[in-house]
């Protein structure tokens, strides 16, 4: 498909149009069916979906050899940007230039989480440690779009001289995460594009860590601790 930034433009104000149920081409019940997960994914019908209620945005990226592109819209503001770039280096370009535009418009879509200044006890943190492996008995419906991926593999935590860490078992790079509870942690190291995770873990009455909630905004996934 070859287009214009601004026959781009005009394609994601009217999917915002016809999803507020004021377009001219869109049927509303189209756009709201375009606009609504489903499972397994983070697609509507065409775009990706992320955020909820008033943060409910839709985007998609392009790219081939010589270019790299993204639209996005955000239905309960109607503010939206296309981004074409014309090398296959342009994902980080892209990146920068969303992140300069939501300043600017102070959006508030994944927005990093700063930490609260929680602090931990060391035999709290190491209480989680271990290897955490997917729940195949959790709903695929409310999984949504957390399969495949990172979404499939076991995961593991450590603590090291920064706090709780996570990462892929048995793999080299580990992120910190932030505590927000005494159960629950930011996890700030995934892309923006994804979503804001949190990772919430389960203890029975005799303290011990049986499992962990990987929640994604509105999807969550289960794991069981091995």
């Amino acid at each position: 498909l070859w287009t214009s930034a601004n026959d781009m433009g005009r394609l994601v104000a009217e999917l915002i149009r016809g999803y507020r149920g004021e377009g001219d081409y869109l049927a509303r019940e189209t756009a709201l069916a375009m606009m609504t997960r489903v499972s397994p994914g983070n697609h509507g019908l065409g775009p990706r979906l992320t955020g909820t209620a008033q943060d409910l945005i839709f985007h998609h990226g392009g790219s081939n050899n010589s270019y790299r592109a993204w639209i996005e819209g955000h239905l309960e503001t109607g503010d939206g940007l296309v981004i074409l770039t014309n090398g296959s280096q342009g994902r980080a370009l892209i990146d920068e230039i969303r992140n300069a535009v939501a300043d600017t418009m102070d959006w508030e879509i994944n927005r990093a989480v700063i930490a609260p200044g929680l602090a931990l006890p060391a035999e709290t943190l190491a209480g989680y440690a271990g290897v955490y492996s997917v729940d195949a008995a959790f709903p695929l419906e409310v999984r949504q779009h957390m399969v495949g991926w990172i979404f499939e593999a076991d995961l593991e935590f450590r603590v090291t001289a920064d706090g709780l860490a996570a990462g892929q078992a048995g793999g080299e790079r580990f992120d910190a995460l932030i505590p927000l509870t005494p159960t629950r942690f930011a996890m700030p190291g995934l892309p923006q594009s994804v979503g804001v995770a949190e990772l919430e873990f389960h203890r029975n009455a005799l303290g011990e860590t049986t499992g962990m909630t990987f929640h994604l905004e509105d999807a969550r996934s289960h794991y069981v601790r091995q």
